[in-house]
């Protein structure tokens, strides 16, 4: 008897289960990849369109601050960044822009009043390797 209602479900829950055929389920992933190719367009063109797509060399140039606990740790500090892509960008900090961090593909320098030091590539330089990808991905699709 004890034996009887676990029998008496697992056959209930073996019958019970269907599968949908897999023919309704192709249709479904074809609308919601148009779906996700025209989001994904009409993000691209609210950026600029194919100006965007085609964006070789970007400036920047802002203040930079530390943080501790959700508190900042110092009074900022200025800075300009200058990518060109797909690999080359350079920091320049301070307000004399005496410090500077230079990336080149794989490459890395820091140069300061003390001379250059090798560093490692940087990992935004990877991120714009990656970003670059991504827009050629993009440009293909459509």
């Amino acid at each position: 008897m004890k034996y009887l209602l676990p029998i008496i479900l697992l056959t209930v829950f073996a019958f019970g289960q269907t599968d949908a055929p897999p023919s309704e389920t192709i249709p479904i992933d074809q609308a919601n990849q148009k779906k996700a190719q025209g989001i994904i367009d009409q993000a691209i063109q609210a950026l600029g369109g194919q100006a965007y797509l085609d964006i070789r060399d970007i400036s920047q140039e802002g203040r930079t601050y530390s943080f501790h606990h959700g508190t900042p740790t110092s009074n900022g500090l200025q800075f300009w960044r200058f990518y060109r892509y797909p690999d080359k960008d350079r920091i320049e900090l301070t307000k004399k822009r005496d410090v500077i961090e230079l990336f080149n593909g794989d490459k890395g320098w820091e140069i300061t009043y003390k001379g250059a030091q090798a560093q490692a590539a940087s990992p935004s330089s990877m991120k714009g390797r990656r970003s670059l990808r991504v827009n050629q991905w993009i440009k293909s699709a459509s």
